[in-house]
């Protein structure tokens, strides 16, 4: 027997005649010998993971791209180096997304909200998932809206907030947003500048015209744009009422102030003066609270908003009813009208009026019975006319003649008529009223001019009659006519 083999056969005699000494057996494997079989461990099975991030945000109308590539990872035995996964989401994402196979989540987000969805990988029989959120909100948006622009005139004072018309939306606009504003085409009106913080429009326009321009409201990266036009007139009188007497005219400001230009021999403008005048002036003391105006032969008279009557000009025959024959280059009351008066009207040389109460008075010349009191004598004071002490709505003083309507709607007139021009079918002047043939209702206005008169009827007609040789009866013929005639279309 070899050595070695003895050797071996004694250590195993020692070890199974002991006293089991020790409770543990060891081998040595001698060379040459074959040594005992070793189990294999068992295989690691694959395993996906997705890493739990936090996505981007998305915005409605915008492009949207994510690859969820990067957060795979797969580990266990034959695990490849760049494996290629299968992708898919378990529940329903964003409207306007998509995840496509090769794990890109993309396309155009439609609708403002938060979705939770789980997204899954798999390659082979592994699969890993995990779930993510996308919060999808409505991009910041800026937009400014059309508007007619109020014009402006030269050398006034200017101002329009374009602030007013900005407007913000998205879900992360701001309450009150700061805009920055600028002037991206056109040009501004010369004379005006545009704020760069505040939107405001202000100067003094230095030329008359009309300029488009577009402004443009900025906040952050969003914009807003609008093409405003605006017009720029020249410097013009702003009236609510008119009058033309002989030679001069008068108006009402639509702040209430009396102005007159044109002759001003007697003061009929009434400034102070008797100086001619090119341009309106303001009649002193009537820079506000008038509420008409009437400017006659060479005066004028005025109702204030208390209801006062005042004259100013040339005082013949007492036209300017202040109890004298005085000229007056600056507003006088008229005696006992210096309240209740609804309306006024200066003639030629004599002045009526229609009391709140409905009551007609005259003053000044009365040669020609143009006050209507039965007398051809001359007032300087207010007279009543007879029977129109009640019921009428409006008057109006001619050259030497006067007209009424009354409440019922009928016309009635007095005073001078040659050619006509009361309207009564005759020739002889009148010192009292008279109604005026086919117009004892349904006229709503009437106007004593020179020599004739003409009246608007209820219906919109109008009729005229009196002196007709220039043809300003409106009828075609250019013949004088004592009772009303229609005016030709």
């Amino acid at each position: 027997m070899r050595p070695n083999a003895l050797l071996l056969l004694s250590l195993l005699v020692a070890a199974a005649t002991s006293a089991q000494a020790a409770d543990y057996r060891f081998t040595k494997i001698l060379p040459g010998l074959p040594g005992p079989a070793v189990e294999a461990p068992p295989a690691e099975p694959l395993a996906i993971t997705l890493n739990a991030v936090f996505l981007p945000e998305g915005w409605v109308g915008q492009a949207y791209s994510y690859d969820f590539t990067s957060l795979a990872s797969i580990m266990g035995d034959g695990a490849p180096a760049t494996p290629v996964y299968t992708w898919s989401s378990a529940d329903a994402l964003p409207p306007g997304l998509t995840l496509n196979a090769d794990g890109i989540l993309s396309g155009t987000p439609t609708t403002e909200g938060t979705t939770s969805f789980t997204v899954v990988a798999t390659y082979d029989a592994a699969e890993g998932q995990q779930t993510y959120q996308v919060t999808v909100a409505v991009p910041i948006s800026v937009s400014l809206a059309s508007a007619t622009l109020p014009n402006a005139t030269v050398g006034q004072e200017y101002n329009y907030d374009f602030a007013s018309l900005a407007s913000i939306s998205g879900t992360y606009a701001p309450q009150n947003p700061a805009y920055d504003w600028t002037v991206s085409s056109g040009a501004l009106p010369a004379g005006l500048a545009l704020s760069s913080t505040t939107g405001a429009l202000s100067g003094i326009p230095a030329a008359i015209g009309e300029a488009s321009f577009e402004i443009v409201a900025t906040h952050q990266d969003s914009e807003g744009r609008q093409i405003y036009t605006l017009l720029v007139n020249g410097v013009y009188l702003m009236v609510t009422q008119i009058s033309l007497g002989s030679a001069h005219t008068c108006a009402v400001t639509t702040s209430g102030g009396a102005k007159c230009w044109g002759p001003n021999g007697y003061g009929q403008l009434g400034d102070g003066t008797t100086a001619d005048r090119l341009t309106p002036v303001d009649v002193t003391d009537l820079t506000s609270g008038v509420a008409a105006i009437s400017a006659g032969g060479n005066h004028t008279c005025a109702v204030t908003t208390s209801g006062g009557a005042k004259c100013w000009g040339s005082n013949g025959s007492g036209r300017l009813g202040d109890g004298t024959t005085t000229s007056r280059s600056t507003p006088v009351n008229v005696t006992d009208l210096t309240s209740e008066v609804a309306a006024i009207s200066a003639g030629g040389d004599h002045t009526c009026a229609v009391t709140t109460s409905g009551g007609a008075k005259c003053w000044g010349s009365n040669a020609n019975f143009n006050l209507g009191d039965g007398t051809t004598t001359s007032r300087s004071t207010p007279v009543n006319v007879t029977d129109l002490t009640s019921g009428v709505v409006a008057i109006s003083a001619g050259g030497a003649h006067t007209c009424a309507v009354t409440t019922s709607g009928g016309a009635k007139c007095w005073g001078y008529n040659v050619y006509g021009r009361l309207g009564d079918g005759t020739t002889t002047s009148r010192s009292t009223p008279v109604n005026v043939t086919d117009l004892t209702s349904g006229v709503a206005a009437i106007s004593a001019g020179g020599n004739h008169t003409c009246a608007v009827t209820t219906s919109g007609g109008a009729k005229c009659w009196g002196y007709d040789g220039s043809g300003q009866l409106g009828d075609g013929t250019g013949t004088d006519r004592l009772t009303p005639v229609d005016v030709l279309p």
